[in-house]
């Protein structure tokens, strides 16, 4: 049975799958509009609703203390050993952060660095391991990590769960690092954040 912790990693939210939701953590309250070009001063959050397909990763897992610096290790790993074997070029490269700091002790957090790899893929090393993230619809959040500072943007987006009625699915929670970030020492990554709903 998963550990009831990751079932806080998901969020909901009560409009139209449409429309984009902003969650104003200064005003605590959730609004919508179909521009997705309004922002102010960073505050609000902008959450879609995307499809996915079923999606088979070779992964990594680190258990300890989420944080920049086991992030960062876990993803040279896995990366390293894809581009190893030809396979990071082509690959979504991501994370999923298995458990809530806030619940879960740091000793037994679960992060899985992980490689999109083909659909019949199988492991050929033995600290590689295959998952597969399933099929369904997503809420996406994308954002930035300042300063290495990765635990806000979903801690934000579980904030504005707290206020929402989506049921969820069973299904990981992953953040996708987007323009090869996760190399960056500095932190400072561009993500999409996804919560599987049903």
């Amino acid at each position: 049975m998963r550990d009831r912790s990751a079932i806080e990693m998901r969020i909901s939210l009560m409009v139209s799958p449409n429309v984009f939701c902003r969650y104003d953590p200064t005003k605590d309250e959730c609004s919508t509009n179909l521009d997705r070009s309004v922002h102010d001063g960073g505050e609000l959050l902008e959450i879609r609703i995307e499809p996915l397909t079923e999606l088979r990763v070779a992964y990594i897992r680190n258990v300890g203390p989420y944080g920049l610096s086991p992030t960062l290790k876990t993803l040279q790993r896995v990366t390293r050993w894809a581009r190893s074997r030809r396979l990071l070029e082509a690959a979504q490269v991501l994370g999923i952060p298995w458990h809530n700091p806030r619940v879960t002790p740091a000793e037994e957090l679960w992060y899985d660095a992980c490689v999109s790899v083909p659909e019949r893929f199988e492991s050929d090393h033995p600290s590689i391991s295959v998952q597969v993230i399933p099929a369904g619809s997503y809420l996406v959040r994308e954002c930035r990590a300042e300063d290495g500072d990765l635990e806000t943007p979903w801690q934000e987006f579980l904030a504005w769960y707290e206020k929402s009625e989506w049921e969820m699915s069973d299904g990981p929670c992953f953040e996708v690092y987007r323009n090869g970030c996760y190399s960056d020492p500095t932190g400072n990554w561009e993500m999409a954040l996804h919560i599987p709903i049903v």
